[in-house]
């Protein structure tokens, strides 16, 4: 029987069991944990990117806070002023014996309280804001703060005050000395705890509107720094796994590209080609695999020479 010119490549497969070179796997970085660490890295830098971009959306969100109730807490103070004006205006008429509505009072003493109300929540979520503010990025907190807390603490007793003396307000005499009276009113009016209630209000809305496109910049600043931090980690991260891709696709190209040279020399029948080792990570196992089958192919095909040869 006349023998076959290329043995079987199943059969020589079958036949290296015993010949398998080892190759000792701490004596290089494999190619898995270099895809594991390029993988790594690029984990870790959208990671970065994402806390950049928490941190900075969390700084925007509390200056645009800031500005949000600075706002509204000149809304409260002006709508605070008007009330109050617009009080001293019924006692006016009241001392004047114009059948004022007690109704009216109240109303607007209401609407005083409510505005104080509004002004403490607004003042303490302003405070909280602010410590929250000076412990991240150590800044003092603004003296215009615990200014506003003070002139609330004083509202209380003020309305208290100006809503006893008006209850018992009544219309001035025949002959009664008007600007005396009114001098008292406005005494009740505009005094709590000694100070100067009027002076402070106007202060506290001065105040607030020289804060408000402070805050408003302040806002814009961090929306520009967020924008900035956020293209530039982009930009970081798309040229890191551009790096990557073409460091990995190096690396795998060139041992695959002597796998493919080395399979398709075998095919041609050339089983005393080699391929040449150098990687020293999974493609050098590969390819010593490769070579032992092949010399195993050659050894089958000398031996089968051999054989024909002697018959």
């Amino acid at each position: 029987m006349k023998p076959t010119a290329t043995p079987s490549l199943f059969i020589c497969c079958s036949c290296i069991g015993s010949h398998q070179p080892r190759i000792a796997p701490l004596k290089c970085l494999m190619f898995r944990l270099r895809l594991s660490l390029a993988f790594a890295v690029l984990v870790a830098l959208v990671c970065v990117q994402a806390g950049f971009v928490y941190w900075g959306s969390n700084r925007v969100n509390d200056y645009a806070q800031h500005s949000r109730l600075a706002s509204d807490i000149l809304s409260e103070l002006l709508e605070l002023s008007a009330s109050k004006q617009r009080l001293r205006v019924w006692a006016s008429q009241q001392l004047m014996n114009a059948n004022e509505s007690p109704e009216v009072r109240d109303n607007l003493l209401a609407r005083m309280q409510a505005s104080t109300e509004t002004l403490r929540q607004l003042e303490r979520r302003d405070l909280s804001l602010w410590g929250g503010i000076a412990a991240r990025e150590g800044v003092p907190i603004p003296p215009e703060v615990d200014q506003l807390v003070a002139v609330s603490d004083l509202l209380n007793d003020n309305i208290a005050a100006v809503r006893a003396r008006l209850v018992k307000l009544a219309p001035l005499e025949r002959g009664a000395e008007f600007a005396s009276v009114w001098q008292e009113l406005n005494e009740v009016f505009d005094k709590a705890r000694g100070r100067d209630l009027r002076e402070l209000i106007n202060g506290a809305i001065e105040r607030q509107r020289n804060v408000m496109p402070v805050a408003r910049a302040a806002t814009e600043r961090g929306l520009d720094q967020l924008r900035q931090q956020t293209i530039g980690l982009a930009a970081l991260t798309l040229a890191a796994a551009v790096v990557l891709a073409l460091y990995l696709n190096r690396r795998l190209q060139r041992p695959l590209d002597r796998l493919l040279e080395g399979t398709q020399a075998l095919r041609a029948g050339a089983l005393d080609h080699r391929i040449a080792l150098g990687s020293r990570d999974e493609f050098d196992r590969v390819a010593e695999h490769f070579n032992a089958m092949a010399a195993e192919l050659q050894r089958h095909r000398l031996d089968a020479d051999a054989a024909r040869r002697r018959l």
